[in-house]
């Protein structure tokens, strides 16, 4: 076997393991935090459109921005009650945010972007599945937001509810593509913790 690919592989592994969220994950976070700080914070943000350069730094810790990184079925943390999150470089805030799925959403919804529609459980053909965040939008409880990743989309919304860093996670070479909304009985999770990408990423000829 190749021996730069089973490096990769062993390393990857190890970063999952370290991303598990147990009873050392504070413990690692506060070493992570003392001995390269500049891991442990987000670089790229879904605000910065049009500047997808990649992610040099790898995501050593459980957390990030107080949001577990595997599958987590606590509450998640109360959405705010107002457009007021993103970034100031941002697309001005769409009003097509406004049904309540949206409500912890940073970034463009998958289906109003791509599809026209509000059914935002596909990536586009071609892009990965990455990360996600969470927020306890009420009426519908937990609303795990998927980062899809590696392909260009043509913004034409943009949710400001929340203020997120890109959860690619490395995928895609961390290019931002477009947000999903699932709620958490629609979750599809792998064995790793992870969203299982066989659930989120289409299959067959991409779309002309």
């Amino acid at each position: 076997m190749n021996i730069r690919v089973e490096t990769d592989r062993r390393i990857e592994r190890f970063c999952k393991w370290l991303g598990r969220y147990g009873r050392w994950s504070k413990f690692l976070d506060e070493i992570a935090g003392a001995i390269c700080p500049a891991f442990v914070n987000p670089l790229l943000l879904p605000a910065a459109a049009g500047e997808h350069s990649p992610l040099s730094r790898p995501m050593f810790t459980s957390k990030v921005h107080g949001q577990p990184i595997v599958w987590d079925t606590n509450p998640g943390p109360a959405p705010s009650p107002r457009a007021d999150g993103g970034e100031a470089g941002d697309p001005p805030h769409s009003a097509k945010c406004a049904p309540m799925q949206y409500h912890g959403m940073h970034g463009a919804p998958c289906g109003l972007n791509l599809g026209g529609t509000d059914d935002d459980t596909m990536c586009p053909y071609g892009a990965e599945a990455g990360l996600w965040w969470r927020f306890n939008i009420p009426g519908l409880g937990n609303v795990y937001y998927i980062d899809c990743c590696g392909v260009n989309v043509n913004w034409t919304v943009w949710c400001r509810w929340a203020k997120e860093p890109n959860w690619c996670g490395g995928k895609g070479n961390n290019q931002y593509s477009c947000t999903l909304t699932i709620l958490q009985k629609d979750m599809h999770v792998g064995a790793d913790g992870f969203a299982d990408p066989n659930y989120y990423v289409p299959i067959g000829p991409p779309s002309q």
